[in-house]
Formats: structure tokens, sequence, C-alpha cells
């Protein structure tokens, strides 16, 4: 139950996100995103394998959901404008979709090309998980391979659109925005 995309390496970095219902599902993909519902085992597929790509997908899906949306944050890549991923998100009022594109909600991690999400709520408040390049070896910072990972802040808007976020050096350790 492989899908036929554009390439060879588009079954990576899968996500996981169990619904209110208990329903389970997974994501993952490159260039092309995939969604399908798995089964209690979570090792089985329950149904079909649909392609949900968003504008500018990269790799790294992660789902989520606040209040009543869910969620679709993402590595993203203008290939005719960028050389470094950022992070991108859709909205949908189903986990089926349909996913509306609502933009960029990181500029590019310092010194790394990867920037993938990961998303989470902690005694009330949500935090954005992100890849960096602030390890070093020898003399040599960042780099492809070279992740670190940080944490900043998520705020949601009203309409539930998602506040940007600025990759900081701080992360969590400065004050929340209000």
């Amino acid at each position: 139950m492989t899908p036929k995309g554009t390439h060879s390496w588009e079954d990576i970095d899968p996500t996981i996100f169990t619904d209110d219902d208990g329903t389970t599902w997974i994501a993952w993909g490159n260039r092309e995103c995939y969604i399908a519902r798995l089964k209690p085992n979570m090792i089985d597929l329950d149904g079909p394998i649909r392609e949900i790509t968003p504008p500018h997908f990269e790799e790294g899906p992660w789902l989520h959901k606040n209040g009543k949306l869910y969620y679709l944050t993402y590595a993203s890549l203008d290939r005719s404008r960028d050389a470094a991923e950022k992070v991108s998100y859709a909205t949908a009022p189903s986990i089926q979709g349909p996913w509306t594109y609502r933009g960029e909600l990181t500029g590019s991690a310092k010194g790394s090309f990867t920037i993938h999400p990961g998303i989470a709520r902690f005694k009330g408040k949500w935090y954005l998980f992100l890849h960096s390049a602030r390890l070093s070896i020898g003399d040599q910072q960042g780099g492809l391979g070279r992740r670190a990972v940080t944490v900043e802040y998520l705020r949601y808007n009203k309409d539930g659109t998602m506040q940007p976020v600025v990759q900081t050096e701080a992360g969590v350790s400065a004050p929340p925005p209000r």
C-alpha cells in the first residue's frame, strides 16, 4: 500500500495523531503529503491512503487540533525563491479536509536547511519545536547533519490562525508573549 509519487524517498517523516473519538491517523511524505487512518493496533492501515499535499510542502508533516480546527504544519520550501525550509501550515474543519493553506508560520532556521515542526500543549500553553543548527563540532557550527531542537511559544488568533513565530536564541526561557 505504498503511494506512487514522483521520487523514491517520499515515504519519510511519519506523524501520528489520535482524534477526540479515538481514531488514529498517520501522515507522512516528502514533496507529496499523505494521510491514512490506522487500525487500533497502530500498525495496519484502516482505509485508503489519500494525498493532501498543501502548497510548498517539502517534508516533516505534523498534525494537531486546537478547538474545532485541525492543523497540518510542515517544512515548506518554495523552490523558486528559497534555499532553506520554513514552516508553513494549513487548517481544516475535519482531519480529512478540505485543507486550507494559511501561509508561513516561521522563517528559515539559522544555519540549517531543515526545520521540521512539532507542536504540543503543556500546562495550558502551546509550544512549537523546531530544528536549528546551534550544535557545533570542532570549529564548524550547524549544517544539514548537526540538528538541534529549539522550542518557542505558539499563539493562536481568535479566528484560529497561528501567529508568526520567530526563532530566538532564548527560546521559552524568555517571558511568553502576551
